[in-house]
């Protein structure tokens, strides 16, 4: 019977394994694709209020040429100092994109475009989108965090917080290949959704596990 369940957990592993492969390889070619299944996101952030129509449209153009979070999930996910790696990468973007729209010549498009994208900005877009994508499982996370909570309420005595967590990573893939099956992530994203997945169990599994302790001493 044990070594069934070893073989199960083995081959659903495996599965996992297979499937992030194929994804990173679709990646490879270039650092981060143009634009991914988050760039879709319509969402509102914190407006500057010296911006026009012309400049949404600015806005518009570049966002079409190259989606600033698709470099900023890059960056979060591959330097040490993200902020950095980002305004490196939108330094290039914009020149290259200025250079096709000739518009090379005006600073101040330059100056627009580093403000309308920086990295507090598009930090703050992602973090909406991940929330909004993670809402949309919210009862099968919940569902998931019960049934281990439950588990180990019945058996563990001792490290509850080890307990929960023991399937961490299979119940990651669990909630991150549930959302990949009805939307078509890319690479980053798929790598930076499961980071934030993991994250997200991570923290909920900390607070079941102080509730699970202080029902013990009640």
């Amino acid at each position: 019977m044990e070594i069934k369940k070893l073989l199960h957990i083995c081959l659903y592993q495996l599965i996992c394994l297979s499937s992030l492969t194929a994804i990173l390889l679709s990646c490879q070619g270039s650092k981060f694709p143009k634009s991914g299944h988050f760039s879709e996101f319509k969402i509102q952030t914190r407006s500057i209020a010296s911006f026009d129509a012309k400049t949404e449209e600015l806005k518009k153009s570049f966002r079409l040429f190259q989606d600033p979070k698709q470099m900023a999930m890059f960056c979060l996910l591959n330097s040490k100092k993200p902020k950095t790696c980002y305004n490196i990468h939108l330094q290039e973007k914009i020149e290259r994109f200025l250079s096709k729209s000739n518009k090379d010549q005006e600073p101040k498009v330059k100056s627009q475009l580093k403000e309308l994208f920086s990295f507090s900005q598009v930090s703050e877009q992602l973090e909406i989108i991940i929330n909004k994508a993670l809402d949309q499982h919210q009862e099968f996370v919940q569902s998931l965090i019960n049934k281990r909570k439950s588990f180990c309420l019945k058996n563990s005595k001792k490290d509850t917080l080890r307990c929960l967590e023991q399937y961490l990573k299979r119940d990651t893939f669990t909630v991150l290949n549930k959302y990949q099956s009805k939307n078509s992530l890319n690479g980053i994203e798929y790598l930076y959704l499961k980071r934030k997945i993991q994250n997200t169990l991570q923290n909920k599994f900390s607070d079941a596990s102080a509730e699970i302790n202080l029902k013990r001493t009640i």
